[in-house]
């Protein structure tokens, strides 16, 4: 499958069973070599609850549960390479991706990261490019199947 992407690299895979189709693996993401020029923040409006989305990913699970679970969950950390600066084309490329994986039978792909927050929330601060400009963006998929569907 990735030889259909190219541009793609894979960074780290962790795998976990569970019983619940919503759970997370505990990792830690891949440090980027470099920083990136542009990055995307979330203003929240006031008051607003703090999400706990990011705590639910690297929360560690005591007793995780031994294979056998009904659903199988793989957490990738992945890089678009040879970046150049279009994040509309290195996003485009990702969900052209997680369309291939959603075409496996009994597997759901979704998107947990993406090199920058798209939600209309967010708010984009850039950098004025260097040398040291980041060739590679990351993103993170979940993809899991269910094991009880044949």
């Amino acid at each position: 499958m990735w030889t259909e992407f190219p541009d793609m690299r894979l960074l780290q895979a962790v795998w976990a069973p569970n019983q619940d189709s919503g759970f997370v693996p505990p990792y830690d993401a891949v440090a980027a070599p470099v920083a990136q020029n542009i990055r995307s923040e979330v203003r929240l409006a006031p008051g607003a609850p703090q999400s706990t989305a990011g705590a639910a990913i690297n929360a560690m699970d005591a007793d995780p549960p031994l294979p056998g679970g009904k659903y199988e969950v793989l957490i990738i950390d992945a890089a678009v390479t040879r970046f150049r600066g279009d994040y509309r084309a290195a996003i485009a490329d990702i969900e052209r991706m997680v369309e291939r994986l959603n075409k496996a039978p009994n597997m759901k792909t979704e998107i947990v990261k993406l090199p920058i927050d798209v939600k209309p929330t967010a708010i984009l601060r850039a950098t004025t490019p260097t040398a040291s400009e980041a060739s590679e963006v990351r993103f993170t998929l979940k993809i899991t199947r269910n094991r009880e569907i044949t």
